[in-house]
């Protein structure tokens, strides 16, 4: 979890840049800090046991944007995941946002359903390159798992799931 904390802000800020209108006049945000995760779920209803699925993690986002008179703003945002793992892998299944208005002097926002947002995009995105990376069974040898590696541009380690920068030098 800690890798893809790290890798958060790229991510979200390629799926940004994508969804971005070229013609359009809106200030455009950007990611440019992921928080630590934090593990300990919240109950979901009173009395009701924590299920161990989906699993809850709590992480926050540090965005900046620019007003329309050029000045900086630097948003605190929350958010709270739902993971579940399958055969294949980890994958969100829900996520809920909220914005810090502590800088107002006001309590964070009511959490909404954020699912479909740019950061629940590119947590989906960094889960399916972990998943792509790993080979689909136990028994690959180690020059099929060569093989499954040599063309790429970018791998993903799989002892942990991290992102590494690896050149094809052939």
């Amino acid at each position: 979890m800690d890798k893809m904390i790290e890798d958060l802000p790229g991510y979200a800020n390629r799926v940004m840049q994508r969804n971005r209108n070229g013609g359009d006049s809106f200030r455009p945000s950007n990611v440019i800090l992921a928080g630590r995760a934090e593990f300990e779920p919240l109950p979901l209803g009173p009395g009701k046991p924590i299920p161990e699925d989906p699993r809850q993690v709590f992480i926050t986002t540090l965005e900046r944007t620019y007003s329309r008179e050029d000045r900086v703003l630097e948003i605190q945002h929350f958010h709270w995941l739902f993971l579940t793992k399958t055969q294949d892998g980890w994958h969100l299944a829900l996520m809920f946002s909220s914005i810090d208005g502590a800088r107002d002097g006001r309590p964070p926002s009511p959490p909404r359903e954020n699912s479909q947002g740019a950061i629940a995009q590119a947590i989906r995105n960094w889960l399916r390159d972990c998943r792509a990376a790993r080979p689909h069974g136990r028994d690959r040898s180690p020059v099929a798992k060569t093989r499954f590696f040599i063309s790429c541009t970018r791998i993903i380690d799989l002892n942990n799931c991290s992102i590494v920068k690896w050149y094809n030098r052939w």
